[in-house]
């Protein structure tokens, strides 16, 4: 059943306003004012109807803008409302609606009033500029026309939405996600592009910033397979600082004196380690400064207002005129030259926002002759692809949410960790905590339709000028969220500088599982503090944050009687159906395994790393012997400890460490090999 009505509303560019009422339910309509005819079909979904949309002119006219106002009575202020944020580095949140009035949101919109839900989402992003926008009792879906002349009986397709009653926020989020990879064939292997399960390995910029150089990054491609080879990463990228001239140079070419040799030696060491090579760009954009639009002044675009779409250091820094063939061209040989002569093969594309909209206003659309925004956008996305080829990672940062979808791999789900040596920024810990809570309110994107990217590992100990003081606590609370994000791993760090404790949690945290955890209570205020990653059936994988200024008891609830183990301090911690976490330290994080009681003996977690080995081994009976098999992954990990559970009446031949002993069972220890493990079951 609809909880909700749907209003049509054309705003014309000469100040006219038509409003039409739309039908709530499957089928076929049309609505017209008499400029205007507007077509919808809809059809049901999990918990939502999908509206496909389409109009034409009775008459030329010029549009700016079409909304569809959605009013409901889950719409009230009290209500708890999910908002995933605007671009891929803004912060999402679950929050009251009313504090929520004004924003405007790439979607999907979650609202819950007491036991009743309203979703809406968008599930395409092929031309037109569209959004969300938060208002008292009613959301707007906005389509920006952007006063573009609407030719008689030409047919325009329009963006398509959901919007649906759930009746769960998760089945709603999963039927947006099966709706939106259908609608742009992405799979997993697609997403993984040679990545097992996801990028791990280096990145340069929350460790130097801009101020990289060849000697850095030999030493940082050496610390790394020094310090964590074992884990075979797979990943070594530079950011902003190795082009010429400013950081939105428009050339994208080396800087000879901080890479006197270039970056093919680089890139090349890196090859023979197993390691791919990537880049940092923020191709759509160019900076006055730079002389670039001296050279090329056709080439600059600016927003509907006329100013400029972003502002760097007091710097103007336009968006190119991607309608210029010869702008696209200029692009599709910056990336051509970064991959064959640079050797790249995994790009981080950041500021892509920009080529959309301006940087003071998001309304302020950057109009283009040839198309709509986005059609643009994604044109000079596809350009982009075809320059790198298929085989190459694309990673979205400062990007439109949506409008990336089956060309980018990766997406980044939280804010920058780190804002350089900005000192107008919040605190290290206020950082910390917003990203942590973005990564797992954005869980439902990985694996499905990107690569989720939480941002570096970044944990020191020293100061490097910028503001990065966190405890011990608040660094493996960011360790645990970076692990549990499911996404790309990868270190931002001086290595060798690091000490030995802050050094191992990036070891703790590899091989990583490949899986996002998601929030226990998806509207729970004001951040999510509980978040779980099933496993195999009856084992769940839980994190627990305390965001707090104090000592915090936290209860997990497993629903069934379960062997219990604590994962960042590798120790059995009994079995039950909870778990009371007493005195959680301020600022800290907890990681514990739950599996439901076996009914025979089985190896159940390792001490291995903090999924308790999750993916890394299993074990099958074969008559009075139960074997146990290890991956390669396993072998790398510091300690190869295997727990294996007894029911009682049940012990094993040979030498083990007894752990626990109960009514349910017992628990003991072996040491796994490469080689499968044979390990006889006799009577106790």
């Amino acid at each position: 059943m609809q909880n909700y009505t749907l209003t049509l509303i054309l705003r014309y560019t000469n100040g006219r306003i038509s409003g039409l009422p739309i039908h709530c339910g499957p089928g076929h309509q049309a609505v017209s004012d008499g400029l205007l005819k507007v077509e919808l079909e809809s059809a049901e979904r999990a918990g939502a109807l999908e509206y496909s949309m389409s109009l034409s002119a009775l008459e030329e006219i010029e549009l700016r803008e079409l909304d569809i106002l959605v009013h409901s009575g889950v719409l009230q202020a009290d209500a708890d409302a999910y908002n995933p944020g605007f671009t891929t580095n803004c912060a999402a949140c679950a929050n009251k609606y009313s504090a929520m009035h004004g924003l405007i949101s790439a979607g999907p919109l979650i609202v819950r009033n007491g036991e009743e839900l309203l979703g809406a989402a968008l599930v395409s992003a092929d031309r037109f500029y569209s959004y969300f926008k938060i208002m008292p009792g009613e959301i707007i879906l906005r389509h920006s026309m952007e006063d573009k002349r609407v030719y008689k009986n030409q047919s325009y397709v329009l963006e398509r939405f959901i919007i649906g009653a759930p009746a769960t926020a998760e089945e709603f989020l999963e039927t947006y996600t099966g709706i939106v990879s259908r609608n742009y064939n992405i799979t997993p292997e697609f997403l993984k592009n040679g990545f097992e399960p996801v990028p791990t390995g280096y990145c340069s910029w929350s460790c130097y910033y801009t101020l990289v150089d060849e000697e850095k990054l030999f030493r940082a491609e050496r610390e790394l397979v020094k310090e964590y080879g074992q884990y075979a990463p797979s990943l070594l990228q530079i950011d902003d600082g190795w082009q010429v001239k400013h950081n939105f140079s428009g050339y994208w070419t080396v800087d000879e004196k901080k890479f006197p040799q270039g970056l093919r030696p680089l890139s090349e060491k890196c090859a023979q380690d197993g390691i791919r090579f990537g880049l940092w760009l923020a191709p759509l954009l160019a900076a006055d400064c730079t002389g670039f639009f001296e050279e090329h002044p056709g080439w600059k675009k600016k927003t509907r207002s006329g100013i400029n779409s972003y502002l760097c250091n007091q710097e103007k820094v336009y968006t190119l005129n991607l309608d210029d063939e010869a702008v696209l061209k200029h692009i599709a040989e910056v990336f051509r030259r970064a991959k064959e002569e640079y050797g790249a093969s995994y790009f981080k594309l950041d500021f892509m926002v920009f080529a959309i909209h301006s940087l003071y206003d998001r309304e302020d659309v950057v109009i283009y002759d040839s198309d709509y925004s986005i059609a643009v956008y994604r044109k000079a996305l596809r350009v982009i692809r075809e320059a790198v080829g298929p085989e190459s990672f694309l990673l979205a940062c400062g990007a439109p949410l949506l409008a990336g979808a089956g060309i980018f791999n990766g997406i980044r789900v939280a804010p920058d960790i780190t804002w350089g040596k900005n000192k107008a920024h919040p605190s290290q810990w206020e950082l910390i905590r917003m990203c942590a809570v973005s990564c797992a309110m954005r869980w439902f994107y990985h694996g499905k339709l990107f690569i989720n990217d939480p941002d570096g590992l970044v944990v020191r100990d020293f100061d490097y000028d910028d503001n990065y003081d966190v405890t011990y606590n608040e660094a493996r609370f960011w360790a645990t969220a970076v692990a549990l994000s499911g996404g790309s791993s990868l270190i931002n760090e001086q290595i060798e500088k690091l000490g030995p404790a802050r050094r191992a949690l990036y070891s703790e945290i590899m091989p990583p599982l490949g899986q996002a955890a998601q929030p226990v209570d998806f509207f729970e205020q004001p951040w999510p503090a509980r978040v779980f990653i099933p496993l195999s059936e009856g084992s769940r994988l839980w994190g627990a944050y305390n965001y707090a200024e104090s000592l915090t008891d936290m209860r997990l609830e497993f629903g069934r009687e379960s062997l219990i183990y604590d994962c960042w301090k590798h120790k059995f911690l009994g079995c039950g159906d909870g778990w009371e976490l007493e005195n959680m330290m301020p600022h800290s994080a907890e990681v514990v395994y739950s599996c439901a009681v076996p009914e025979e003996a089985c190896a159940v977690f390792s001490d291995c790393n903090i999924y308790a080995g999750a993916g890394l081994f299993e074990s099958r009976h074969e008559g009075e012997f139960l074997e146990i098999r290890v991956k390669e992954e396993f072998m790398a990990c510091p300690r190869h400890g295997i727990y294996i559970y007894l029911p009682c009446g049940t012990c094993l031949e040979g030498e083990f460490e007894k752990c626990a002993q109960g009514d349910w069972g017992s628990l003991v220890k072996v040491r796994a090999a490469a080689a499968p493990l044979r390990l006889k079951l006799v009577s106790a």
